[in-house]
């Protein structure tokens, strides 16, 4: 997406002020649709410079309702001004994003201090006992039910905001290293505001309950992989 050295400008739409960014590395990053890659750039402005290490994502999908209410917008214009309408409303999503083009975002790297995130996208073909990382086994020993209530508390609000989160991905579970978790969105481009408060909504409450058992899937799946018995740590456990 970019190359070392690469000098690249980015912005908030709407204001005057932007970061002037230059790459000093790149890392594509697998998983997801859509090309992302975590970048580690050299921040630049009148006062300081600071180094940061940022997500780069090239916007390609976007709920059909959103073309609709962002026609004439860019897709990265659209993504961030989704982005804008979840922040506004209260829903923990990334804490900055920022326009590099039409079709490139930069945004907080949330990982940037060693923390993992779980959920849909995570390989569970590919977890090995001998690279399991000290998160994972955090994660592996998590008591998930007060995440479940954040996941309903979230879709509660949202629900109130007339906010439809994403169906397919509406949620991922952030675990840092020191033990502490947050719950996000980050599937920007499907997020879905009605903006008609005559009309009947027809937002469910069904996402938080699907992911969970994501998550619970995927936390069995570490605990039979380390031989954690499963009366101590079952699956069903969370019913």
């Amino acid at each position: 997406m970019f190359c070392e050295g690469d000098h690249v400008v980015a912005h908030r739409p709407g204001r005057s002020r932007a970061s002037a960014l230059q790459v000093m590395n790149e890392t594509s990053l697998l998983c997801g649709s859509e090309e992302k890659s975590r970048i580690g750039v050299k921040l630049q402005s009148e006062k300081r410079e600071r180094d940061l290490s940022l997500v780069a994502k090239r916007v390609g999908v976007l709920g059909s309702r959103n073309r609709k209410k962002y026609s004439g917008l860019s897709d990265t214009e659209a993504y961030y001004m989704n982005w804008k309408m979840l922040k506004e409303a209260g829903i923990p999503t990334v804490p900055t994003v920022r326009i590099v083009d039409e079709d490139v975002v930069v945004l907080t790297d949330m990982t940037a201090k060693g923390g993992m995130f779980f959920g849909k996208e995570t390989n569970l073909n590919e977890i090995e006992l001998e690279k399991i990382s000290d998160v994972e086994m955090i994660f592996a020993q998590m008591d998930l039910r007060p995440v479940k209530e954040e996941l309903l508390r979230i879709e509660r609000l949202a629900l109130v905001q007339r906010i439809k989160l994403p169906i397919d991905d509406p949620f991922d579970l952030l675990v840092h290293p020191d033990g502490s978790w947050e719950v996000v969105v980050l599937d920007l481009g499907w997020a879905e505001k009605d903006a008609d408060e005559n009309a009947v909504f027809d937002g469910e409450l069904f996402n938080a309950g699907s992911f969970f058992g994501i998550l619970a899937y995927c936390q069995w799946k570490y605990c039979r992989l380390l031989g954690v018995d499963d009366h101590t740590n079952p699956f069903w456990r969370y019913d």
